[in-house]
């Protein structure tokens, strides 16, 4: 019976939609810096050009997710849905159209256009799971699901990609990964869920999610977990190329990702024992331990095996942060809450690309490896230091706003 689990969650009413919905619009994340650099490269330009503008697009998600996700707790969902799905899809458009080897300016305004005005379609979604999932057992499952199919982003997106660039070229590539994101976003703010959305009080949220002290520390906690999963991707990439080329390092990250996915799936058919931040610094120790036994293989079959058991715990470890999430915002500010985990993210795996890149580039995969199993021992420590204030999100259901001794 527990396997029906997964059955149950996905027959409930509205969470098809809702989740169906969201990893559409959440595709782009696995889509536009590929398809920007295929469309710069392939023109001829170089691959500065093609990161600069790509990387423009991806601090600017970083720096709104926030704010559109605080306009969604104060004004609901469909008001900040609607406009940046427009917004998303012609800048997609805009930035499809324009000469990829001409000036640069225009490039790095359309990317930036895409990147500020990305819908926060799986915040959304995430705050809406205990309205549409009433039952506490299956609502843990349904995280555990979103955590498992969202790693599906990161193998179906790239493949997407090429695909569409194959038949379609570099251009169409481009416009699609706006264009999904616009589509995605409009189709979730179309259910009843999102429309119903509840709005908060202004006075419940005037001073921000970052007044939880629990939040603050799973940011923290986030950052530092992937700057080693960044780390961990170049290192893969650099280790794969050495022995196999381009198609092993391909392998290898699929792997990876299969992991996480199947971790996640198998997580979310039973009742696990223990509270939710005692399994977050499980989940994270366990990472950290098979991160470090990557350092010194170079065998790539050895490499894959312990890769996808690593991967086994990172849609659990992520599914339970999401849960504890939800129960420990502040009354009003679940999205913004929910955001400043997605920007967190999104600074670590800059971080953590840039100090594996300069690992790896100056001794080998194994420092790269080294990196990551440091930044993984820095996220432990910051979870155990603030394990006081992320349990409060070990009993089920929405806490209530914290007393003033977990905020500030």
């Amino acid at each position: 019976m527990q396997g029906s689990r997964l059955v149950q969650v996905m027959r409930a009413r509205g969470v098809a939609h809702l989740l169906g919905f969201a990893l559409i619009a959440e595709l782009p994340a696995g889509m536009t810096a590929l398809a920007i650099v295929l469309r710069i490269t392939q023109a001829g330009g170089t691959y500065a050009r093609a990161g600069l503008v790509s990387a423009v697009g991806a601090l600017g998600v970083g720096v709104c997710a926030p704010m559109w996700s605080r306009l969604v707790d104060r004004r609901g969902q469909t008001v900040v849905l609607i406009p940046t799905a427009i917004a998303v899809a012609t800048g997609a458009v805009f930035l499809a159209v324009l000469p990829p080897r001409g000036a640069l300016a225009p490039l790095i305004i359309a990317s930036a256009l895409m990147g500020l005005c990305q819908p926060p379609a799986l915040v959304c979604a995430r705050t809406l799971w205990p309205t549409v999932v009433k039952d506490p057992v299956l609502l843990e499952t349904t995280y555990s699901i979103e955590s498992s199919f969202t790693e599906l982003v990161f193998i179906v997106g790239p493949l997407l990609t090429v695909a569409i660039n194959a038949v379609l070229g570099s251009s169409a590539a481009v416009a699609a990964s706006g264009l999904l994101a616009g589509a995605g976003a409009l189709g979730l703010a179309s259910g009843k869920a999102s429309r119903r959305a509840v709005r908060a009080p202004r006075s419940a949220h005037s001073h921000g999610a970052l007044r939880s002290a629990g939040v603050r520390v799973l940011v923290l906690a986030t950052f530092a977990m992937v700057v080693g999963f960044a780390a961990i991707d170049v290192s893969t990439v650099a280790a794969a190329r050495r022995v196999a080329g381009n198609g092993a390092a391909g392998a290898l990250i699929a792997v990876w990702s299969s992991g996480s996915l199947i971790g996640g799936m198998v997580f979310g058919m039973r009742s696990w024992p223990g509270r939710m931040s005692a399994r977050i610094v499980f989940f994270v120790a366990t990472i950290t331990v098979f991160t470090a036994a990557l350092i010194p293989i170079s065998n790539l079959v050895l490499l894959g095996a312990v890769l996808f058991i690593g991967g086994m715990n990172y849609a659990p470890c992520f599914s339970c942060i999401n849960q504890v999430v939800q129960r420990i915002a502040l009354a009003g500010a679940a999205a913004e809450s929910f955001a400043w985990i997605g920007s967190g993210a999104l600074i670590g795996a800059a971080v953590g690309s840039a100090a594996g890149g300069l690992a790896v580039t100056r001794h080998g995969p194994g420092a790269g490896y080294g990196v990551a199993t440091v930044a993984l021992l820095c996220a432990v420590s910051i979870v155990v230091a603030g394990r006081r204030a992320v349990r409060a999100g070990d009993a089920a259901g929405n806490a209530d706003p914290q007393p003033a001794a977990q905020l500030a």
